[in-house]
C-alpha cells in the first residue's frame, strides 16, 4: 500500500550536562517530483510512539517547518548520561515508482548537529517482497558515496560509517509488486 512503518533507535550520550531530551526532524519532501508543475509532492508522516530507555515518554510534533520536527523529553524533567530513545513512525505514500517500484528513504536526515557515530537501516518486508537491486549513500546531500548493504530476502541491512554533522544516510531498495 506504498507505507512504510519505521521505528528508529537513537542512543545518546549527554555525559554530565543536564538536558530534557533530544529533538528529531523528519523531512516530509517525497523523492519523486508531483504530476502536475503547480502541485507539491509530501510524505504523511504519523509519530505513532516516542519511549526512552523503555519506557514512553512526552513527545511535541510540529509540521510548521516543512519537516515533522519532534521534540522528546519533558519540560519538567532533566536527563543526563546515556540514553537509548526509540521513535516509531507511519510514513504514508513512501514508496517510488519510476520505472521499478522502490523504497528510497532517507535514513538520518541532515539537521543533525552532532556527529553521528554509526547508521544502520534494516528493511525488513514480506517474503519476495525485496528486490535484488538495492544501493546506499552516505555524505552530504548528492553524495555518491556507498556504504554496506548486506543480505536479500526478507531482510536488507545498509550501515555506514561515522556521519559527521549534515551528511545523511539514505537508503534505494527494489521492491517488487505483490
Amino acid at each position: 500500500d506504498s507505507n512504510l512503518t519505521v521505528t528508529e533507535e537513537i542512543i545518546y550520550d549527554f555525559g554530565d550536562e543536564e538536558r530534557h531530551g533530544i529533538y528529531r526532524d523528519i523531512s516530509r519532501e517525497h523523492p519523486e517530483s508531483a504530476s502536475s508543475w503547480y502541485k507539491e509532492r509530501y510524505l504523511d508522516i504519523e509519530v505513532i510512539s516516542v519511549w526512552m530507555d523503555n519506557v514512553e515518554v512526552p513527545y511535541e510534533t510540529d509540521e510548521s517547518s516543512g519537516n515533522v520536527h519532534i521534540q522528546i523529553g519533558d519540560a519538567d524533567k532533566t536527563v543526563r548520561g546515556r540514553h537509548t530513545y526509540a521513535i516509531s513512525y507511519l510514513v504514508r505514500g513512501a514508496l517510488i515508482y519510476s520505472p521499478e517500484t522502490e523504497v528510497y528513504w532517507n535514513v538520518t536526515g541532515d539537521r543533525w548537529t552532532v556527529p553521528i557515530r554509526a547508521a544502520r537501516a534494516v528493511l525488513t518486508a514480506p517474503k519476495g517482497a525485496v528486490g535484488a537491486m538495492h544501493s546506499c549513500y552516505i555524505g552530504e546531500e548528492s553524495s555518491t558515496e556507498s556504504c554496506t548493504v548486506q543480505g536479500l530476502g526478507e531482510a536488507v541491512t545498509f550501515e555506514s560509517r561515522a556521519l559527521s554533522s549534515g551528511e545523511e544516510l539514505t537508503i534505494a531498495q527494489e521492491i517488487e509488486p505483490g
